[in-house]
Order: structure tokens, then C-alpha cells, then sequence
């Protein structure tokens, strides 16, 4: 006959001990504690946090701020966004030479009022690269007035972070087109000017000589005639 045996089996540190005795067997594991995760877990996400982010879970119909945030949604927009190890680029499905600048760059340009991730990232890149493209300024003309009225809705913007983004959107437009946008300026120049007192004073008057700088003498009286106390740098 044999006899029953019994084995039992120790270590010391994170041990395991297990007895046997006939049928009866028993184990016991010591678990080392995991530290919990400090504030160095947020460190990825810092970038996108004072940016709404949706919920990819939620079974409500999305409602976007803007015809971009639809069409970026259903393709229409022709680009995506890259994550690198560094930053952020946009991937065009087609060279920008292919780009339909009618009706893209007038998604693009109504995207500036987005505040939701990603489209508050990819509609101010998306715009850059458009109107800084190759050939841009022959696309651009004919549909500038469209264009144009779109950046008035974000300049008349009353958050600060999308009227900056107008401004500088300002800013590449007049240094793509030159001259073209000096029939449409006013549009512009009135409510640049309504935020002018509202800390943008210095970056106000950039874009200002920007323009002046860029759509020559004949946009001057445009530009005083709105901004009285501006100073020429042409004269």
C-alpha cells in the first residue's frame, strides 16, 4: 500500500506555499503592492486637455459646431490627422495642387470656430497649408468673398482663442492674395476692430500693417477710416 506523502514547498520573499495531504491541497500567494500612478500619467493628454473631447461610446446623434466638423467627419475634408513622435501633421489623401479649394477651403475656413477635439486642431493647420500652398492664389480669387465672409464669423467670435486663430488666419490670407482682398477688407477691419481693446492691441496692429504692408496704399484710407489712431507704415 502507499502511503499518503505530503509535500510542501516555501520561499521567503513573494512566496508560495503549498501543502498536500491525501485529497486536501491549499495555496497561498503574496502579492507585492503596485504603487499607485502618480500625476506623471497625464503627461500624453496635458495637450488636449483644455479641449472639449467627445465620447466615443455615446449613442447620441454628434452635433458639430460648424459644416467642418460633418464633412471632416464623413471624409468630404480630404485629410487626417498624424500623430508623430514630436507633434501633430495633417496627412492630404491628394496633392494640395488637387485640393478642390471650392468648397475645401471654405470648410476649412468655418472650421476656426470649432473648440471640440480634433477638429480645433486640424481646421488652423488645414487652413495654413491651403492658402500657403503652391498656385494657391489663383485658386483662392474667385471664391475670396466666400471665403472672406466665413473668417468675419470668426473674428466676430467673443472667445478670445478663436479670435486669435482669426487673426492670424488674417494674416496668411492678406500674405496669399495680396491686393485681391482689398474689395473685401472692410468686412474684416470692422470687427478687428471691436476687439481691440480687449488685449489684442499689439497683435491687432501686426495683422493691420500686415495688410497695409501686403494690399499696398489704396487699402490705408480703408484701414484709418475704421482705426483712426492707426499709424501708417507706408507714409
Amino acid at each position: 500500500k502507499r502511503t499518503p506523502t505530503s509535500t510542501t514547498r516555501k520561499t521567503t520573499r513573494g512566496s508560495t506555499t503549498t501543502t498536500k495531504k491525501g485529497s486536501t491541497s491549499s495555496t497561498t500567494t503574496k502579492k507585492k503592492k503596485v504603487k499607485p500612478i502618480g500625476s506623471h500619467s497625464k503627461i500624453s493628454t496635458l495637450k488636449f486637455e483644455k479641449h472639449k473631447k467627445g465620447n466615443p461610446f455615446s449613442t447620441k446623434t454628434k452635433r458639430y459646431k460648424t459644416k467642418f466638423g460633418s464633412d471632416y467627419e464623413a471624409g468630404s475634408v480630404p485629410c487626417r490627422i498624424h500623430h508623430t513622435t514630436a507633434d501633430m501633421k495633417l496627412k492630404w489623401d491628394c496633392p494640395l495642387e488637387q485640393v478642390m479649394y471650392n468648397p475645401v477651403l471654405i470648410t476649412v475656413t468655418e472650421g476656426l470656430l470649432e473648440t471640440n477635439h480634433p477638429y480645433v486642431i486640424v481646421a488652423p493647420i488645414a487652413f495654413k497649408e491651403l492658402v500657403e500652398a503652391e498656385g494657391a492664389q489663383t485658386r483662392i480669387v474667385p471664391i475670396l468673398n466666400r471665403v472672406v465672409l466665413a473668417l468675419r464669423k470668426v473674428l466676430e467670435s467673443g472667445d478670445k482663442t478663436t479670435f486669435n486663430l482669426g487673426l492670424t488666419a488674417t494674416q496668411q490670407l492678406v500674405t496669399a492674395v495680396g491686393p485681391a482682398l482689398v474689395p473685401h477688407v472692410n468686412h474684416l477691419l470692422i470687427q478687428i476692430k471691436r476687439n481691440i481693446d480687449r488685449g489684442f492691441r499689439k497683435e491687432i496692429m501686426e495683422t493691420l500693417n500686415l495688410i497695409e504692408e501686403c494690399c499696398g496704399e489704396e487699402v490705408t484710407p480703408k484701414i484709418k477710416s475704421k482705426v483712426p489712431t492707426y499709424e501708417s507704415i507706408l507714409f
